[in-house]
């Protein structure tokens, strides 16, 4: 449905992103229903998409050349640990190692994804 890309879309792109129930309210649902429907649709719950959408949005960023604190705080990370903290948890890597790793790879426009749809 119309109202779930909507929902997706506005997750993946604010680094401030409207909390769950601003975005069930705009798509005239109850939180649960758009919970479980993003989860069944997505294959991952809205706050996690939102945690890698950060996540991918600071890599991309640091990638590009900013600094381990310029590319999380423009993620919408509170700060520069917790950015570290994620990155560890979602790749086992340090920010540091994953740009060391992806640096052979970063010949243009950075991308990620994080959901197959």
């Amino acid at each position: 449905p119309g109202w779930l890309i909507r929902a997706r879309d506005a997750l993946r792109d604010s680094a401030t992103a409207p909390d769950l129930k601003c975005l069930a309210d705009e798509a005239g649902v109850h939180r649960v229903h758009l919970s479980r429907a993003f989860r069944d649709r997505f294959g991952v719950p809205p706050s996690l998409y939102r945690r890698r959408c950060r996540l991918a949005g600071a890599i991309a960023d640091m990638l590009r050349g900013a600094s381990l604190a310029d590319a999380a705080h423009g993620a919408g990370f509170a700060d520069q640990s917790h950015f570290t903290r994620l990155a560890r948890t979602e790749t086992g890597y340090s920010p540091h190692r994953l740009r060391t790793l992806l640096r052979p790879f970063n010949t243009g426009p950075v991308r990620l994804c994080l959901t197959g749809s």
